[in-house]
């Protein structure tokens, strides 16, 4: 049974990476406007999982707070994973199971619903939540794997990327997908003139671009790439039956970060009081 415990103060105004364990961001994706933008904070620590909403859930215009998290300032704690966040893990007994999982880049024999949902961003068709790793930063190197997003609408972006304009088609995309392996350098470029995200970075392979960084990574990454030399490379390729959002796993890597940290600024803040 989820239960749900007062928040420590003290650790009101806490950023995510202010904490150890394992943390993803939970988004929210408007159902009209289809803007994502953070709302929260779920955390795997020593076997306890919390959620914690964030500064940000104030500010998001129509949303109402999640099923079971009823209040905006409290920490809500459970030995189990709470059901809203469960439901997104396939379960082993279905018989497309194993092909789900290896698609994620997992072994289907060992992966656990917190690894499934890290992975795959918890997506539900027609649902209106996401999921995203809090990158970690530990000895001043950062890993971070994730799918590129927007493979399929890239054709309509033409992305301008320094002085170049890069028309695509989804032949062309296509084609660079399937002939990349496990390994594979990729290619990082800032698109500031993308009028929907100023901080998009696309993702390219022999000069083709691919899709995106995923727009809750994209600033922070900006501020990384800035900063140090940021690598990427390809994780995984899934067959073209794949679901458009989970062909091409790419990981991001950087040595010698020093102190950057990912997700502080104070939209990012976490709430929290005594319960009531």
């Amino acid at each position: 049974m989820s239960t749900t415990t007062a928040a420590d103060p003290s650790a009101s105004g806490a950023t995510p990476s202010q904490h150890h364990g394992e943390a993803l961001v939970v988004a929210w994706q408007h159902p009209v406007e289809r803007s994502i933008r953070p709302i929260g904070l779920l955390r795997h620590d020593h076997g306890v999982y919390s959620f914690r909403y964030i500064e940000e859930a104030r500010t998001v215009g129509d949303f109402r707070p999640l099923l079971g998290f009823e209040d905006l300032d409290r920490e809500y704690r459970s030995e189990h994973l709470f059901p809203i966040f469960a439901q997104r893990a396939m379960d082993a007994r279905r018989p497309d199971y194993a092909g789900y999982v290896r698609d994620l880049g997992l072994d289907p024999e060992t992966a656990t619903p917190w690894e499934q949902i890290t992975r795959s961003e918890g997506r539900r068709h027609g649902d209106v939540l996401q999921l995203f790793p809090v990158p970690q930063v530990r000895s001043g190197r950062v890993r971070c794997a994730f799918f590129v997003h927007g493979i399929r609408h890239m054709p309509n972006n033409e992305p301008q990327l320094g002085d170049r304009v890069f028309p695509v088609t989804p032949g062309a995309i296509e084609d660079a997908i399937t002939h990349l392996s496990s390994g594979d350098p990729l290619e990082l470029m800032a698109e500031p003139s993308n009028t929907r995200n100023p901080d998009a970075v696309v993702v390219l392979a022999h000069d083709v671009p691919l899709g995106y960084v995923p727009d809750l990574l994209a600033h922070d990454l900006t501020r990384l790439m800035a900063r140090t030399s940021v690598r990427a490379s390809v994780v995984r390729v899934n067959a073209p039956d794949a679901p458009g959002h989970q062909r091409l796993l790419a990981q991001v890597a950087a040595d010698g970060v020093g102190d950057f940290q990912f997700f502080q600024d104070a939209r990012w803040n976490e709430l929290g009081g005594p319960a009531q």
